[in-house]
């Protein structure tokens, strides 16, 4: 079974950019497919009360998911100490779904009607105007974080840490040197178990 690296690996640059900035079509399609499967399993398990189940792709390579949105709500249970348990889904539907509805997806969006270029550029002056609000302020606020970081934090967990196989790896640590820092300090205040929900490059299992 190809795995999800390899599927990735084999987007092209702007399918790659896409997903990450306008996979939200994308990641809703893979959402509800994974709903509709595992809605039977569900009724037979006992989840605790009093806390959230958290529903979602399995763990990510290099950070605790694939999708921006999961990793901003994940980060937000833990800003609001909200108790919570993740709940991982089969990897297959996902893959599925980015191989088979990503261009579609991102086109009836509007994003996957600009050309490769056209797409790099409106990436980086996102990334630049970011950079730019950010300063030298330690979170979007000022030195204590806010749930608008939980979002940003979720949109650049994706550019910072596994942005693998685009050519634009190293783009925030090269270019962007406050938003590197921005995002090791969001990791080091909400992550502290960070190690233990990626899959290390897909070498081993997350142990959370």
């Amino acid at each position: 079974m190809e795995s999800f690296l390899e599927t990735f690996r084999n987007l092209d640059t702007s399918q790659k950019i896409l997903y990450v900035f306008g996979g939200a079509a994308v990641t809703a399609v893979s959402l509800v497919a994974i709903r509709i499967l595992t809605l039977k399993e569900e009724k037979r398990k006992d989840y605790p009360r009093d806390k959230v189940i958290l529903h979602q792709i399995g763990r990510g390579p290099f950070a605790p998911s694939m999708t921006p949105f999961a990793v901003k709500l994940e980060t937000y249970l833990r800003m609001a100490r909200i108790p919570y348990q993740s709940q991982g889904a089969s990897f297959n539907i996902f893959l599925w779904t980015i191989r088979r509805h990503n261009k579609k997806q991102t086109w009836n969006q509007g994003h996957g009607r600009h050309t490769e270029e056209e797409i790099v550029e409106m990436m980086n002056k996102d990334i630049q105007s970011l950079s730019d609000f950010v300063g030298r302020k330690r979170f979007l606020m000022g030195d204590e974080p806010s749930e608008a970081d939980c979002s940003v934090f979720g949109m650049l967990s994706q550019t910072y840490w596994q942005f693998y196989g685009s050519g634009y790896e190293n783009l925030i640590k090269d270019r962007y040197p406050n938003l590197a820092s921005y995002c090791e300090r969001m990791k080091d205040a909400f992550w502290p178990d960070w190690d233990q929900c990626i899959t290390h490059g897909g070498t081993r299992e997350a142990t959370k």
